[in-house]
C-alpha cells in the first residue's frame, strides 16, 4: 500500500522503522530544479545495526514521485524494476561526522543507464536525537536515467574516503529495465 505523504512534515526520520505502509509513499515534485531540496524533506527510515542500511529509490515522472525503501544487509542485495526512458535516484544515508562515502564499484553499460549527478541533502535530526555526538541523517543521492530494456548490476559500496580499510558496507543492485 502506498501512503501519500505531505512536504514539510518535521519528524522526517524512522528509526528503525518496520511499518511498512511508512517505506514506501508517493510525493509530489513541483520543480526538478529543486529536487535536492524536496527530498530533504520527505521521510526516511534508518537502521541502527551497523549491518543494516535502509535504502530508498526514487522513480518519477512528470510531477509524480514515488520513494520505495528497502532494509538491507552487509553485502545484500536489492532487485529493482525500473522503465525505460525513465530517471530514478537511489539515496543513500551517508553520515558526515565520519570520513565515508558512497562510491560506485563498478563500470556499467552507459547504454542501459547513465550516472547524471550526484548530490548530498541534509536531513532534520530528530528530535530524540539532536544532542547525540556523531547523530547525523544526511543522505547521498545518486541520478541515474534508465536509456533502453535490459539488465544491470550496480555496486555500491560505503568506504573511507582516503583510505583503503577492510569496513565498509556494499550492496548490489540488480536493475532490470522494461519498457
Amino acid at each position: 500500500m502506498l501512503l501519500a505523504f505531505t512536504v514539510g512534515c518535521s519528524e522526517n526520520v524512522l528509526l528503525d522503522e518496520q511499518n511498512s505502509k511508512r517505506l514506501n509513499y508517493n510525493f509530489k515534485i513541483s520543480d526538478l530544479k529543486n529536487i535536492d531540496q524536496t527530498l530533504s524533506k520527505q521521510r526516511y527510515s534508518y537502521s541502527t545495526n551497523v549491518d543494516k542500511r535502509y535504502v530508498a529509490v526514487i522513480t518519477y515522472q512528470s510531477k509524480n514521485a514515488t520513494i520505495k525503501q528497502y532494509l538491507v544487509n552487509k553485502d545484500g542485495i536489492v532487485e529493482l524494476t525500473i522503465p525505460k526512458d525513465s530517471p530514478f535516484i537511489i539515496s543513500l544515508h551517508a553520515n558526515r561526522t565520519i570520513t565515508y562515502t558512497w562510491n560506485v564499484k563498478n563500470s556499467i553499460d552507459n547504454e542501459l543507464i547513465k550516472l547524471e549527478n550526484r548530490s548530498w541533502i541534509n536531513v532534520p535530526i530528530p528530535k530524540s536525537e539532536k544532542d547525540k555526538d556523531g547523530a547525523n541523517y544526511d543522505r547521498q543521492n545518486f541520478y541515474f536515467k534508465s536509456l533502453k530494456s535490459g539488465s544491470e548490476k550496480l555496486v555500491m559500496r560505503y568506504e573511507h574516503q582516503s583510505e583503503h580499510r577492510d569496513e565498509f558496507f556494499e550492496i548490489t543492485f540488480k536493475i532490470k529495465i522494461e519498457d
